[in-house]
């Protein structure tokens, strides 16, 4: 999939669909948006940012009658993973020690923290 992030309008959008399981027509998104958080959008604004999800990969839709409905492609899980995973290796060279080191501010790491990684990474592996 490559780079994958969204911008903080497409990651409310999104919000909407992990937080609510199903699919959805325009309608109801508008509805929601409109009326539960207030936003002054335009509908060709909101479909706009739909559209860039779909293209992203993040949701899917389809033709029911004469309406689409919209639903998730990718979980919150999922797209945690892909993010993370497009961070490292843009930021840190993909580099799990390069990461740590920036992240202890190049101290080290606590007794703690070496523990839990033992113990991922022995789970991990069996």
């Amino acid at each position: 999939m490559g780079k994958f992030s969204l911008t903080e309008t497409e990651n409310e959008v999104m919000e909407f669909f992990w937080n609510n399981e199903g699919k959805f027509a325009f309608g109801e998104i508008y509805d929601y948006f409109t009326k539960e958080k207030n936003k002054t959008w335009k509908k060709q604004t909101l479909q706009t940012y739909i559209t860039h999800l779909i293209q992203k990969g993040a949701l899917v839709n389809e033709k029911k009658g004469n309406m689409y409905l919209y639903f998730l492609k990718i979980t919150k899980d999922e797209y945690m993973r892909k993010w993370t995973k497009n961070f490292l290796d843009e930021t840190f060279d993909g580099s799990i020690k390069k990461f740590l080191s920036t992240l202890s501010g190049g101290n080290g790491l606590d007794e703690k923290t070496v523990t839990e990684l033992k113990e991922f990474l022995n789970n991990d592996e069996g």
